[in-house]
């Protein structure tokens, strides 16, 4: 998912306009044009902008930034790196602790809203087991 779709996803999540958001970043009369170069990819929105649209829709910077493996390969080289870099554990319970919102999901404990909200903002959750 390009950075983009990120920002048109996160947007429409968060119940907002092209130009609500581009009114509340500061581009004035036309933003809803800049933030509709920004979804489709005519434009690349600087670090800084990230930063300001990630405080804005409440959401970790990383949710921009983070590089996402196309394929099943890419996934398990970046875990195997990870891996080698920082020891297994933590990528271990990071692990766990997605399968269990997943699986939280499927069963209907938690609302497909709940699910990614949990996703937008996982850094600043709380530990698995507390509430959503």
């Amino acid at each position: 998912m390009t950075i983009g779709q990120r920002i048109k996803k996160i947007r429409l999540f968060r119940g907002m306009t092209q130009k609500e958001l581009g009114n509340i970043l500061g581009f004035g009369a036309h933003g809803d044009i800049r933030i509709a170069q920004y979804e489709s990819g005519v434009r690349t929105p600087k670090e800084q902008m990230l930063i300001k649209m990630a405080d804005v829709f409440c959401v970790q910077p990383a949710v921009f930034s983070s590089r996402v493996c196309i394929s099943k390969n890419d996934f398990m080289q970046s875990l195997f790196w990870m891996e080698e870099s920082k020891g297994g554990g933590d990528i271990y319970d990071c692990i766990r602790e997605w399968e269990n919102m997943k699986i939280r999901y499927e069963a209907g404990e938690i609302s497909e809203e709940e699910y990614f909200q949990w996703k937008l903002t996982y850094n600043s959750n709380p530990p698995t087991g507390t509430t959503v």
